[in-house]
């Protein structure tokens, strides 16, 4: 780590000459030796942090928000984890969503503080390392690289896993004698996992593209879902409100209502995981500052509105047998509910939409992967670090795309030994993820040391405050 540590210099950002700039710069390679070139204000910032530019800017605002979008998946993610939701009734998975999500905004807030003064790809572990003291410096940024870095690479590992067991599902609804061993799930999970990363293998320019399609296809799933559903219910799978917001029973292995429900949160936490990876291609977005705080925001609020959605419609069209969903013999409660409203063949359509969407899904968590390895093997954080931190001419990090797709791989070796083995990890990774969300928030308050950039939190909160006096004068008239 002991490039990053020598970042606390300053780097001239008004210009660079060749030498200065790495040779996969996009826009400097028809430059002369020791010409002289202006650099836009996206790369002067890049600079100033300490790092040469080395991708195209060609994300916009929609293309940054379709990686937190994309990367959080809302339908597909919802589907492969909802049983976890279920441990407390149908109460339980509306609730435990809304509040779940709820509670995360101002964790997104702090966060798009943190992304608008300090974009880099390395985010989390970058962030710590410049706002914490010196002595504790070298650790910190350490322990939250390989923690996020391998948490990013297990969620990616974790949705390729949801997408198998999706298929396979999807497979049983269509032919009821469908079993497959351990070994051919697993040649389906690595089959997945080499798909999804080749997704990902573009110039910044069609990744940028690539994005925007995301965003449309996960709304529209979530559209899909929820109007199939809501007009092929009836009277068997119909409930009541009092059924979708009021009824809470436990049916978890805890004693007590209260851990259930607190169980219950385990599927938003697993959904939105991927909000913050917005912050990971901060390096080829035009104006950062601005598009990647925001991103954050926007991203998890509509995860919100649109996923209770989801949440509602599912707990209204599937039936008073609570039960029987949870236990269904496809292993997916939400294909049971596509089921038992679609029948057959609406079912194995809506599945096939599901499973196009947890593939795009699990692209967009490798790139926030990707990037993550790619940026702390740039500082040497490593054992492979000149090799992982190479990039084609094109701009594209293959070596760390590959290194993120054999991470995977090897994760899902476990799968060969239970399932209780393989979900123990993915659980575990997500919760460090978490917790590592907080060191850089807990340095910032102790230590004092956040330049403010574009976005800052106490503009943000003058601006509610602003809005707060104008409505409640025009109340009060």
């Amino acid at each position: 780590m002991t490039s990053l540590l020598e970042k606390d210099q300053k780097v001239p950002a008004v210009e660079v000459t060749k030498e200065a700039v790495s040779v996969n710069s996009p826009g400097l390679k028809d430059v002369e030796l020791g010409e002289s070139v202006a650099l836009a204000d996206d790369d002067k910032m890049l600079m100033s942090l300490g790092y040469k530019p080395v991708f195209q800017r060609k994300f916009s605002y929609l293309s940054v928000f379709g990686q937190s979008f994309g990367a959080m998946g809302l339908c597909p993610s919802i589907s492969g984890s909802l049983i976890f939701a279920m441990n407390c009734g149908s109460g339980g998975m509306v609730w435990s969503w809304f509040l779940g999500c709820f509670c995360l905004l101002p964790v997104a807030i702090s966060m798009s503080e943190l992304a608008s003064s300090m974009p880099t790809s390395g985010s989390l572990y970058y962030w710590i390392a410049k706002l914490s003291p010196k002595k504790y410096r070298a650790f910190l940024s350490w322990l939250l690289g390989y923690v996020s870095m391998l948490a990013y690479g297990t969620g990616f590992a974790s949705t390729v896993y949801a997408a198998s067991s999706l298929l396979i599902a999807t497979i049983s609804v269509g032919n009821s004698g469908f079993s497959p061993t351990k070994y051919e799930q697993y040649g389906i999970y690595i089959a997945f996992s080499i798909a999804c990363s080749f997704l990902i293998a573009m110039p910044t320019n069609y990744l940028a593209h690539f994005n925007k399609f995301c965003v449309f296809f996960q709304i529209s799933t979530a559209l899909i879902i929820i109007i199939s559903l809501a007009a092929s219910s009836n009277s068997h799978t119909r409930t009541s409100a009092s059924y979708i917001f009021t009824n809470f029973h436990n049916y978890s292995s805890w004693k007590n209502t209260g851990w259930a429900f607190i169980m219950s949160f385990t599927t938003p936490v697993w959904v939105v995981s991927g909000f913050e990876s917005c912050a990971t291609v901060a390096e080829e977005a035009t104006n950062p500052s601005v598009a990647a705080p925001i991103a954050l925001i926007s991203s998890l609020s509509a995860a919100l509105v649109l996923g209770f959605c989801v949440m509602v419609t599912i707990c209204a069209t599937m039936g008073f047998d609570f039960e029987a969903i949870m236990n269904s013999t496809t292993g997916e409660p939400v294909i049971q509910v596509l089921l038992n409203n679609l029948g057959v063949n609406g079912c194995l359509g809506v599945s096939s939409v599901l499973i196009v969407a947890l593939c795009l899904n699990c692209s967009c968590l490798c790139v926030g992967a990707t990037r993550e390895v790619f940026a702390f093997s740039r500082d040497g954080g490593l054992p492979a670090s000149k090799y992982l931190s190479k990039i084609t001419s094109k701009g594209v990090p293959i070596n760390a795309i590959i290194g993120v797709d054999i991470y995977a791989i090897l994760i899902g070796l476990l799968m060969l030994v239970n399932e209780a083995a393989i979900s123990s990890v993915f659980n575990l990774a997500i919760i460090a993820l978490f917790v590592v969300y907080s060191l850089p928030f807990l340095a910032r308050i102790l230590f004092d040391r956040l330049k403010p950039g574009t976005y800052f939190i106490l503009a943000f909160l003058l601006t509610l405050q602003l809005v707060n006096s104008i409505v409640e004068s025009l109340v009060n008239r």
